[in-house]
This record gives C-alpha cells, structure tokens and sequence, in this order.
C-alpha cells in the first residue's frame, strides 16, 4: 500500500503542475500578444503599454504558483496514513488545483490583453484603466483560491488514519468537482472583466456603472464555482 500511495503522489505533483501551467502559459502568452500588437499601433505608448503588459502578466501567473505550491507539497510530504482513501484524496488535491488553474490563466489573460490595448490608446485613462484590470484579475482569481483551499484541505486528510475503501471515491470526486467545476467560471469572469476593462478605457465618464455591472456579472458567473465548492466540502466533511 505504501508503493501505491507514492505512486499517487508522484502522479498528483505531476497532474498538479502539468495542467496548472497550461492556462498561466496561454494567458500570458496573450497579454504579450496584445502588448506587442499595441506597440506596433501606438509606438509612441510603448513604454507604458510595457509596464502594463508586465503588470497583467506577473497577475497572470498566481494560478501557475498556486499548482507550483501543491506540486511541491506533494512531491516532499509524506503521509502518514497509507490507506486507500489516501490515495484518492492525493489524486483529487492535483486535480483541484491543476484543473482549476487552465481557467483561472486564461481569463486573467484575457483581463491583461485588453487593459494593454486600452492603455496604449487612450493613455490618459491608464489609472483607470489598470485599477479595473486589477480588481476584475482579483475576482476572476477567486475560482483558483477556492481549488487551492480544497488542495489544502485534501492533503490535510492523508495524515489521519481511516479504514474505507470509499473514501477514496470520495476524496477524488471531491477534487474533480471543483477542478472541473472552476474552470468555465476562471474564463467567464475573466471575459467579464476583460470588457469592463475595455470600458473604462475607452469611456472613462461611465466607469462607475461599468464597474458595478462588472462586479455584478463576475458574481453571477461565480456561483457555478460556489457551487462546487459546496459539494466538495459535503464530500469531504459530511458524506
């Protein structure tokens, strides 16, 4: 049973940064897309649209870190309950984040892109600008935040003792569903605020209310990720 603990170990720490730097990879890849493409149009904003670019990207990465932590942890903690559960709730700490993370990269690059189109065009409107492109990239993160506390929680229950094969259904669901379940809420917020962003470079005026629009549709498009949550603690905790 210890082999096959290892094992699922190893495999988690893998599937935890390997898809976890898909989405940090694409969104940043984006954001210099979008700055490079600025540049060629506004020369004479370069170097604002670069410190913007820079800005967005070092955002852009939280979710990479994020799958970087839980891959480390799972590489160099052992367990000290080798069970079957074990294995499933080691699996499903990977998959939470790792899943998870390719939403999250892509909607903050999708944040990033846009506020270094608008910088670039309207420049006097960059305070703006990047005060939207940051509190919409800190909203569009909180899906991420919600697999990376699962993560957590799902390493936690490989140091107590129980004897269930279920549990290692459980313990795996629990991970895939919030995983899985972050992911379309990562990108739909991210477009959400890659519009706001839009809007208050181009019409400073309605910043207000495209902001409070912004925040409103990014909840909304939460709730699917809330939900999983949800069921992930239920799974965890309850069942």
């Amino acid at each position: 049973m210890e082999d096959w603990v290892d094992v699922a170990r190893y495999l988690s720490a893998g599937i935890a940064m390997g898809f976890g730097a898909i989405g940090s990879a694409i969104g940043v890849g984006m954001a210099g897309g979008s700055a490079v493409f600025a540049m060629q149009r506004q020369p004479k904003n370069s170097e604002i649209t670069f410190r913007n670019m820079l800005l967005g990207q070092a955002l852009s990465e939280t979710p990479g870190i994020f799958a970087l932590v839980v891959a480390l942890l799972l590489g160099f903690t052992k367990p000290s309950a080798y069970e079957w559960h074990t294995i499933g709730a080691l699996l499903g700490s990977g998959m939470a984040i790792g899943f998870s993370s390719i939403g999250a990269g892509i909607g903050l690059g999708l944040v990033t892109s846009e506020s270094s189109r608008n910088i670039s065009r309207n420049p006097r409107a960059k305070g703006l600008t990047e005060r939207t492109m940051i509190l919409g990239m800190a909203i569009t993160q909180s899906p991420n935040v919600f697999a990376f506390v699962i993560s957590l929680v799902l390493m936690q229950v490989t140091l107590t003792p129980e004897v269930s094969f279920s549990g290692l259904a459980k313990y795996l669901a629990a991970g895939a569903c919030v995983g899985f379940g972050t992911i379309g809420s990562g990108i739909g917020e991210g477009y959400a605020a890659s519009r706001a962003t839009f809007g208050a470079g181009r019409f400073p005026m309605a910043t207000g209310s495209v902001t409070r629009t912004m925040v409103l549709g990014m909840a909304i498009a939460e709730s699917p990720a809330v939900f999983t949550l949800v069921i992930a603690i239920i799974l965890v905790f309850v069942v």
